[in-house]
């Protein structure tokens, strides 16, 4: 848990230019990451995933540059409150890491660093075969993946974050929507 609570508040100040403060960590999962498989000087890997609820002051001069941030609903202490998903892997005896942490700013809410210097596969990684080749792993890495994008579509293992929604009435006839992105590629094509 010390090391979840450490790297979530980097998380959250590395993610974005907004200072923000995380309030509660709630954890979902934890479990041995590829089966308990004992990477070699670091020995067994572990995988805990949950949720970080996250406030954020609209008067700091350091949010100013938050595009609405001060029409968001608050709570009670004044604060607009958020939440993203994380997801860490982690040495089960600290002791045997190199004591880095690999800070992954997921894409569209896909997580990247496993694939880059892992070869792994998949979107969640879970398994010996997510896991690929183990670098990070076997390099002795913390490996933490949160989401920070609101408009990203649910489904597909993202890591998923939830900002406010709902504007004041006096401002809320000015925007549509929630907006969301979603390309796709139906063929490949060939560039001269």
């Amino acid at each position: 848990m010390r090391t979840v609570a450490t790297i979530a508040v980097l998380g959250v100040c590395m993610a974005s230019r907004l200072c923000a403060q995380v309030d509660r960590i709630r954890i979902d999962s934890r479990e041995p990451f590829a089966g308990g498989y004992s990477f070699p000087k670091t020995g067994p890997y572990e995988r805990v995933a949950g949720s970080l609820s996250i406030s954020v002051d609209p008067a700091s001069p350091a949010n100013a540059r938050v595009t609405d941030l001060k029409l968001a609903p608050r709570n009670a202490k004044g604060k607009v409150e958020l939440r993203a998903d994380f997801v860490l892997l982690e040495p089960v005896d600290l002791s045997r890491g190199n004591h880095r942490l690999l800070y992954d700013v997921v894409n569209r809410g896909n997580k990247i660093a496993h694939r880059s210097f892992n070869d792994g596969s998949g979107n969640d990684p879970r398994t010996l075969a997510g896991a690929g080749n183990g670098f990070l792993m076997r390099e002795g890495h913390v490996v933490l993946w949160t989401g920070w994008s609101g408009d990203v579509a649910p489904g597909g293992d993202t890591s998923l974050a939830a900002w406010p929604r709902r504007l004041p009435p006096a401002v809320s006839h000015r925007f549509g929507l929630p907006s969301r992105s979603r390309f796709g590629i139906g063929k490949q094509v060939s560039l001269p």
